[in-house]
């Protein structure tokens, strides 16, 4: 993991995970976690791993906001206040809103996330308080990232080719829901 202020790079260290990260984030202002699918670990701000908790699910995601983890396992996600208790059922996804699910964020209280499914990269949005309301916010090939400004216009990066291992990169115009 890599910590970077507005300036440059403040720290840079490895995690004790088993496999390929699949996600990571704040949880507060003194605590990252990385999460791999199998665990979630939680390190101070020096590299230092603070508490490890086996996981088995599709991701973790820490919502700052609400200050609860949000868990897809199975296809189903559920609100937990900690890991190890039991949590409340949001919303069941599909197959289509979770194959090849990353770029997972959360902007005014709605969560963001990026799926590959039949050559289209999707880009989908819950509601966190309506978690019935999942819409497909834009489709469309070779999307390689995403974000949300705090208006909610979308900004999107798009491959133009891939070559090789080379990728070129284009932003595509921001977009207002």
């Amino acid at each position: 993991l890599a910590l970077y202020d507005r300036k440059s790079q403040i720290l840079q260290f490895t995690t004790e995970l088993n496999s390929t990260i699949k996600n990571t984030g704040w949880y507060d202002m003194q605590t990252v976690y990385a999460f791999d699918g199998k665990q979630v670990q939680l390190y101070d701000l020096q590299g230092r791993m603070l508490k490890s908790i086996d996981l088995n699910a599709q991701f973790a995601y820490y919502d700052n906001h609400n200050q609860r983890w949000l868990i897809l396992q199975d296809h189903q996600l559920y609100s937990k206040a900690e890991l190890s208790l039991d949590g409340e059922k949001l919303a069941k996804l599909s197959n289509e809103q979770t194959n090849l699910l990353h770029n997972i964020r959360i902007k005014n209280n709605a969560l963001y996330w990026q799926s590959s499914w039949s050559k289209q990269d999707k880009i989908w949005r819950l509601d966190l308080a309506n978690p019935n309301d999942i819409s497909l916010v834009k489709q469309g090939n070779l999307i390689w990232h995403f974000d949300i400004d705090p208006y909610e216009q979308l900004t999107i990066a798009r491959m133009e080719a891939i070559e090789g291992d080379i990728k070129r990169l284009s932003p595509e115009p921001t977009q207002k829901q």
